[in-house]
Formats: structure tokens, C-alpha cells, sequence
């Protein structure tokens, strides 16, 4: 039995599915959750007190960069990584500037995911 938890924040329906069947098979020791929103994932993460999060950053309401500010605020030993279709540096400064641990571009994310979660995961042993 294990309690590691993944939230995924991704207001796009068919890649919030398709994330989370991916990446259960991928962390078979984890318990996926997932969050449409920025106030979703606000509302879970007592509940669940997640190890890593993927945030989107372009969610409705409270932005994936907000977000990242208040869940390492309240939960500093949370792992997050910032997911985004948008391109250049300024986005990326942005994710590290509010505080997250990880930045992935959708386009490489099957590529990128995978090692960054298996660091954090080893960071941690």
C-alpha cells in the first residue's frame, strides 16, 4: 500500500483522460487524481495532499502559474510540474518564478514526463 498521489490540473477533458490512463500505467504505485480547474484542485488537495502535481498553466479562472504560488504556499513539499502548449523562455521563467519544480512543454510531454517524475521520485530516497 502507498500513498503517493498525482493531481492532474488540465482543463481540456480529453487530455485530462488521456494523461491519467497514461500516467497509471506508467506509476503503478500511485493514486491519480484529477482537477478541471484551478479552484478544483484547490478544493482536493487537503483531501489528498498530492506528491507531485501537473499544473496546466492556461486554466479557467485561477491560472496554472496562481495556482503553482498557492499550493507551494500550502504545501511546500509538494512536487509540481508546469505543463503548457506555449512556447518561449518568458512562460518557462514565469513556472520556475511561481515556484515550480519542473517545466514541460505539451509538445514533448510523453518524452519529458516520465524522467521528470522518476527525479523527483529518486530525489526523495
Amino acid at each position: 500500500m502507498t500513498n503517493k498521489t498525482l493531481l492532474i490540473v488540465e482543463d481540456h477533458h480529453n487530455l485530462r483522460m488521456s494523461l491519467a490512463e497514461w500516467l497509471s500505467a506508467l506509476l503503478p504505485d500511485f493514486e491519480i487524481f484529477l482537477a478541471a480547474s484551478g479552484e478544483d484542485a484547490i478544493g482536493q488537495v487537503p483531501k489528498i495532499n498530492p506528491t507531485i502535481a501537473i499544473v496546466d498553466v492556461g486554466l479557467p479562472g485561477i491560472n496554472g502559474f496562481e495556482l503553482t504560488r498557492i499550493l507551494k504556499k500550502n504545501n511546500p513539499d509538494i512536487k509540481i510540474i508546469v505543463l503548457t502548449i506555449l512556447d518561449g523562455a518568458d512562460y518557462k521563467i514565469e513556472s520556475f518564478s511561481s515556484g515550480a519544480d519542473a517545466f514541460v512543454n505539451k509538445k514533448e510531454m510523453y518524452n519529458s514526463l516520465p524522467s521528470k517524475i522518476h527525479s523527483f521520485l529518486n530525489s526523495d530516497n
